[in-house]
């Protein structure tokens, strides 16, 4: 009776519950896909819910507001969770049969698991900005600051935002528009700013072969 008593106190040590569990790699690994399918739907879900974003002018550049920068940290939170996780299965693995087998998945589940949050992320924030540069044109009441951005895909755009003429203060975006090249010279020389009367302000500037013209209403 005593040896008995012996083997299932035995059995329902901390030590041996925790070995069952890690025997069972199917709980962290459904808990790490929960993880990256709640990314990738919040990802998808801000790609279409356009946060406001706020401008400021700090001398002929423009300084934007962050509101997503929460969800690079949720990511960043994310990905060392799925790090844990799959690090409880490759424990598992080592205390079992087919050490190769679930080593492996622990190592595919972990390279899913790194595209899918990444790809969240993605979706949520756009590419990164590999350049960026920016000029200002003004006269006595208004200043226009004209900025050019190439994206980390190459993709390249050209904000144009109306401030006053302190080197300091809110901006606002009045357009946007793709560009077909990167401005690689003298970015002041591209750009022809004029007003058509007082509120109309139209931009003329070469993109590629093509000359364009934007015109639209300013306050």
């Amino acid at each position: 009776m005593s040896r008995k008593g012996k083997r299932k106190d035995k059995k329902n040590t901390p030590a041996s519950r925790w070995r069952a569990i890690l025997g069972k790699p199917w709980i962290f690994a459904g808990a790490a896909f929960g993880l990256d399918l709640a990314m990738l739907a919040a990802g998808l879900a801000l790609s279409v819910v356009k946060l406001p974003v706020e401008y400021t002018a700090s001398g002929d550049s423009i300084e934007r507001s962050q509101p997503l920068a929460f969800f690079g940290v949720t990511a960043a939170v994310v990905i060392a969770l799925v790090c844990v996780l799959v690090g409880f299965i490759a424990a598992g693995a080592v205390l079992k049969k087919r050490k190769a087998v679930r080593l492996a998945g622990a190592a595919g589940l972990l390279i899913v698991s790194l595209a899918m949050v990444g790809g969240s992320a993605f979706m949520a924030l756009g590419p990164g900005v590999k350049s960026r540069q920016s000029v200002s044109y003004s006269d006595e009441s208004r200043r226009m600051i004209v900025e050019e951005t190439q994206n980390s895909l190459g993709g390249c755009t050209a904000a144009f935002f109306l401030t006053g003429t302190d080197k300091t203060g809110e901006a606002k975006l009045v357009a946007e528009t793709g560009l077909r090249e990167y401005c690689t010279g003298d970015l002041e020389d591209r750009y022809a700013v004029s007003w058509l009367d007082e509120t109309t302000l139209q931009i003329g500037f070469e993109d590629g072969t093509t000359y364009r013209t934007l015109s639209f209403e300013v306050e």
